[in-house]
C-alpha cells in the first residue's frame, strides 16, 4: 500500500540521520554551527545543481511550480539546522535530541490546523506515546531546562513546519525531488557565504570531507522525507521520526560502548509500540474502506441498480431497494461512504 512506502522511506531516513548528527558533534570542538550549517547546505547545492540540470534542464530549475513555497521551505530547513547545531554546541546530546523529538507532535497538531488533515484520536495517542518514550530513552536533567533549550524547541518548532511544506510540495506532484533538493540548499547556502568572512575558519582536509559528509548525507536523507510526505499523510508518518532514537543507541554503543539502561530499554520498546499501533490501525482503516468500497450487486427485480452489500443497506430495504453514494473527502483523498442515502 501506498502508505506504507511512506513509513519505510521515513523509517530508513531516520536511522541515517544520527550519523550526521554524529559528525556535527564531533565537529562542534573546532567549527561554529555557523560554518557547518554552510558546509552541509554549500556541498548539498553543489551536489544537487548539476544533477537537477541534467535531468531537467535550465528552464525547468530556474522556474519550477510553487517557486515561492521551495523557497520558503528551503528557508525554513536553514532556519531549523541553525537553530539545532546552535543547541547541540550548548546542550548535551542527548537533552538537545529529546527535545527536538517534540517536532511530531507539533507535526500531528499542524497537519490538524494548517493542512485541515482528519487527525484520529490513534494518532495523537501515538504521537505522545512516542515523545513520552523519548524522555525515557534521554533522561532529560535539569540541564534540558537551561535557556538555551529554548534554541532546541524552537528547532523542533521550525522543523515541523518544514515537514508540512514538504507534504504540500511532494504531495502536488509537480515538483521532482532533485528540484527540491537544490531549492532547499540554495537560500541557506547563499546567506552564509555572504557572511563567511564574519565566522569562517580554514578547515582540514579530514575535516572538509566531514562537512562535505553531512552535505550529502543530508541530502540522502531529505530525498527520503520528500518520497515519504509523497506517499502518506504528515500526521501518519509523525511517530516514525521516533525511530531515529534507536540509531542513536546503537552508535552510541558501537562508537562509545553506552551500554542502554533499563529506563532507555522501556522508552525503545514504548517508540517500537507507538510505531507498530500506527500501522495497524492503518492497514485496518484501509481494509474497512476497501470493504465499503465493494461493488453494487445486480438487481433481480430487473432494471433496478440493486443494494449495496451490508447491514446499512438491508436496514434501509423495507422501502425498496437503496444505494450509497461513495462522497470524496479531499482532506484524506479518500472514498467516505457517509453520504446521502439515495432512492432509486
Amino acid at each position: 500500500p501506498k502508505s506504507f512506502k511512506g513509513i519505510l522511506f521515513i523509517v530508513t531516513a531516520m536511522l541515517i540521520v544520527p550519523i550526521n548528527d554524529a559528525i556535527v558533534k564531533w565537529l562542534d570542538e573546532r567549527y561554529s554551527p555557523l560554518q557547518q550549517v554552510w558546509g552541509r547546505l554549500s556541498s548539498q547545492l553543489v551536489l544537487m545543481t548539476p544533477i537537477a540540470l541534467y535531468n531537467h534542464g535550465p528552464i525547468a530549475l530556474y522556474n519550477p511550480p510553487m517557486r515561492m513555497l521551495l523557497h520558503a521551505r528551503g528557508m525554513l530547513v536553514f532556519l531549523a539546522s541553525l537553530l539545532y547545531y546552535a543547541s547541540l554546541e550548548k546542550l548535551p546530546l542527548a537533552d538537545s535530541a529529546g527535545i527536538v523529538q517534540s517536532a511530531p507532535l507539533f507535526m500531528v497538531a499542524f497537519s490538524a490546523l494548517l493542512l485541515k488533515e482528519r487527525v484520529a484520536c490513534g494518532r495523537w495517542c501515538a504521537a505522545a506515546l512516542g515523545f513520552g518514550a523519548v524522555l525515557f530513552v534521554v533522561k532529560p536533567g535539569l540541564s534540558a531546562f537551561q535557556p538555551a533549550s529554548v534554541l532546541a524547541l524552537s528547532a523542533a518548532l521550525v522543523f515541523a513546519l518544514y515537514t508540512l511544506a514538504t507534504r504540500v510540495v511532494s504531495a502536488s506532484g509537480a515538483v521532482p525531488a532533485d528540484i527540491m533538493l537544490t531549492y532547499q540548499a540554495f537560500a541557506g547556502a547563499l546567506i552564509m557565504s555572504l557572511l563567511a568572512p564574519a565566522f569562517f575558519v580554514i578547515p582540514s582536509c579530514v575535516d572538509m570531507v566531514a562537512l562535505g559528509c553531512t552535505g550529502i548525507i543530508g541530502s540522502g536523507v531529505h530525498f527520503l522525507i520528500i518520497e515519504g510526505f509523497a506517499h502518506a499523510e504528515a500526521s501518519l508518518l509523525a511517530p516514525f521520526f521516533y525511530v531515529e532514537l534507536l540509531m542513536q543507541g546503537l552508535l552510541g554503543y558501537a562508537i562509545f560502548g553506552d551500554v542502554p539502561d533499563g529506563l532507555t530499554c522501556i522508552g525503545i520498546a514504548l517508540i517500537v509500540v507507538s510505531g507498530l499501533y500506527m500501522l495497524s490501525a492503518e492497514q485496518q482503516q484501509q481494509q474497512g474502506a476497501a470493504q465499503k468500497m465493494q461493488p453494487i450487486s445486480p438487481s433481480t427485480d430487473g432494471g433496478e441498480e440493486g443494494e449495496v452489500h451490508g447491514a446499512g443497506s438491508r436496514g434501509a430495504s423495507s422501502s425498496g431497494p437503496v444505494k450509497l453514494l461513495p462522497k470524496w473527502d479531499a482532506t484524506s483523498d479518500s472514498l467516505s461512504h457517509a453520504g446521502a442515502i439515495v432512492q432509486p
